[in-house]
């Protein structure tokens, strides 16, 4: 199992975000009771999938780091608008229920620890996770790109709160990050 440490580093490092800036998020994560808690040392608390899924949107869809909580309290419990349809996921396509946006994150991390998700199993696909606000909406997408931002075919299901339009940004990161994230579980 890895530590609250490791994953921070594996955050920061995935996403090119300084770890300075991770380290407060999880810390944040950590006092709402949004990450596994523990000791120091050898008693030191063992993060799960769950909580990389949380770090990744509280640093993805956060535009501050004291957003990071209510970032994973929105974006974490949007539900998927669609059915999945990913023949890449067969899990994820034969599920009947609508997952969060944490649950589909937290199994995408071990699809990666555990050799599910990597590029030979993408079959040329890259899978995009995109956060939108100010109104929170997310999208997890997997593509075919023929040539560099030409999308050929696209799976994806979005995540959204109807509401009225306004300000927006977004942010994203792909298969690349997870799997970099999901190195401190499957090498720990």
């Amino acid at each position: 199992m890895a530590t609250p440490k490791q994953l921070v580093h594996a955050v920061a490092t995935a996403l090119h975000v300084p770890e300075a800036t991770v380290t407060v998020h999880d810390r944040n994560l950590s006092v709402a009771g949004l990450r596994s808690m523990g000791g120091r040392g050898r008693a030191a608390a063992q993060v799960t999938a769950r909580d990389a899924a949380n770090l990744l949107i509280a640093t993805a869809a956060s535009r501050n780091v004291k957003d990071s909580v209510e970032s994973v309290r929105v974006y974490g419990n949007l539900v998927s608008t669609e059915k999945w349809n990913w023949r890449i996921f067969p899990d994820f396509a034969s599920s009947k229920v609508k997952l969060s946006l944490a649950d589909a994150l937290s199994s995408l991390v071990e699809f990666a620890a555990t050799g599910i998700l990597t590029k030979e199993k993408l079959k040329g696909h890259e899978l995009f996770v995109r956060f939108f606000g100010v109104e929170p909406e997310a999208e997890i997408e997997v593509m075919r790109a023929k040539q560099t931002f030409k999308q050929i075919d696209a799976n994806h299901n979005r995540y959204a709160i109807p509401g009225p339009g306004g300000l927006n940004y977004s942010m994203y990161f792909t298969d690349r990050a997870l799997v970099e994230v999901a190195k401190v579980f499957s090498s720990a």
